[in-house]
């Protein structure tokens, strides 16, 4: 929601949160790594979005794993 709004320092926020409740969050980390895109910090987006990758794999999910690996592409 915050993220369509363009209110990323409160998205950034309550993804970090929501990551600390739930580490296995998959879509939480691919939303938190658009988020440090959107705001320059790539070197915090290519980190959380490892992280999913790790959380995919663990988790057998091949589909989030393309997801997250795809938005690491494009950095």
């Amino acid at each position: 929601e915050h993220k369509a709004l363009n209110e990323f320092e409160e998205a950034k926020r309550r993804l970090k949160e929501t990551l600390e409740h739930d580490e296995e969050h998959l879509y939480a980390h691919y939303q938190l790594g658009e988020v440090y895109l959107a705001l320059g910090e790539e070197g915090n987006a290519l980190a959380v979005l490892e992280q999913g990758c790790t959380q995919a794999k663990q988790q057998g999910n091949k589909k989030a794993h393309a997801e997250l690996q795809a938005l690491m592409d494009l950095i």
